[in-house]
């Protein structure tokens, strides 16, 4: 299977691996470039000196007129060249959506999303199957840590600005260069999943297996998020993890546990159900009997939410809640007679206040949160 490598998102982190499409590199010309893989990370380092912001910048060394580079986008043709791993020049593309083309122990990952081409790279097991080479790092790149691949290490120590890269992680052993509000910096890998992962004590393993120092939300798994606190949010602290994430359900803002869709992570009575869209291989566990498919089961929209919201449908609470206050009521119906942005606005401003709070529960219940963290009982069918 091909996948590029997402940007993975853990509440203020995003795990910049190796897709470039997201990353902007520091600009600048290119230095020596070796085609070994001890010396690229050296190599690379050159070739991306330059500005604290701006396109990624490239040049020549190594290999006669081979283009250094950090990530596709520094190669004249991205849709047809990648990044080779090993080198850290702009080679033709080394696979086609088949890891079979790399041959044994390799993985075929796409550097630019939506091309043809990709690169090959060394694969491992994250904190299973270490890499062959003792200089190269483990990146994982399902967050289910099923399956990785193998980066040199890069030079920036624990807690200081890095540049992440599609040859190298930037950073020292044992850290991944992540982009946090402040920029990229090296946080500590560690095993979500395990029973007591190893961060500093100032900080949390958080989904996403890096060590954070951000604030989280205090709810335990089970309890409610604050009311100010933003849907997705991490909570669950146990002392070594952030175990979950905020997730609205129609009934406020609860902390939910993080699973693996192929593990067995929740409890008997629960499900682990697929809401994170760019995600698939993470899920919350929700209670068997609650919504678990997302509207996958039903024909068409309007059919899943005549279902979800009838006698015993996993919404019916929220919907009889909106029943018991006339505004919301006469916000639902004239929302319902509306056709056009304006004619929203409308009844928005003319029931919204009253009416807002039930009625938010409801389509929160049913359509799940527009930034897609929960999908809600219809999300899937209705979006």
């Amino acid at each position: 299977m091909q996948r590029h490598l997402l940007a993975l998102t853990a509440a203020v982190l995003v795990v910049q691996t190796l897709c470039g499409c997201s990353l902007s590199s520091d600009g600048g010309s290119g230095g020596n470039s070796s085609s070994n893989a001890g010396n690229a990370t050296a190599g690379a380092a050159n070739a991306g000196k330059g500005g604290a912001s701006g396109s990624s910048g490239s040049g020549s060394g190594g290999t006669a007129g081979a283009t250094t580079c950090l990530t596709a986008l520094d190669c004249r043709d991205p849709m047809t060249q990648i990044c080779d791993a090993k080198t850290g020049v702009c080679v033709a593309g080394q696979c086609s959506g088949d890891t079979a083309d790399c041959g044994t122990g390799k993985l075929c990952v796409q550097q630019v999303n939506a091309v043809a081409v990709g690169a090959c790279y060394d694969d491992c097991v994250p904190y299973l199957t270490p890499c062959s080479e003792p200089t190269n790092e483990c990146v994982p790149i399902f967050l289910d840590d099923s399956q990785g691949v193998c980066l040199p290490r890069g030079n920036a120590a624990d807690g200081t600005t890095c540049q992440a890269s599609q040859i190298n992680t930037g950073c020292s052993a044992g850290d991944l260069c992540v982009r946090e509000s402040g920029g990229p910096i090296c946080r500590k890998q560690c095993e979500y999943f395990a029973a007591a992962p190893a961060c500093a004590a100032a900080s949390r393993c958080s989904m996403g297996d890096i060590c954070t120092p951000a604030a989280f939300d205090p709810a335990k798994l089970g309890e409610l998020c604050a009311p100010e606190t933003a849907v997705g949010s991490d909570c669950g602290d146990d002392g070594h993890a952030l175990r979950g994430i905020c997730g609205n359900r129609g009934a406020g803002v609860g902390c939910y546990p993080v699973c693996r869709i192929d593990a067995q992570d929740c409890a008997a009575n629960s499900a682990c159900t697929p809401v994170f869209s760019s995600i698939p291989e993470l899920g919350v566990c929700f209670e068997s009997s609650a919504c678990t498919s997302g509207g996958l089961d039903s024909a068409t929209c309007d059919a899943c939410f005549d279902a979800a919201v009838a006698a015993g449908g996993c919404c019916e609470k929220q919907r009889q809640n909106c029943d018991n206050q006339p505004a919301c009521v006469d916000l639902t119906s004239c929302l319902g007679a509306c056709d056009t942005d304006d004619c929203q606005i409308a009844c928005d401003e003319q029931y919204g206040l009253l009416g807002g709070n039930a009625l938010d529960a409801l389509l929160g219940c049913v359509y799940g949160t527009p930034n897609g963290r929960f999908l809600g009982a219809c999300g899937s069918v209705c979006r």
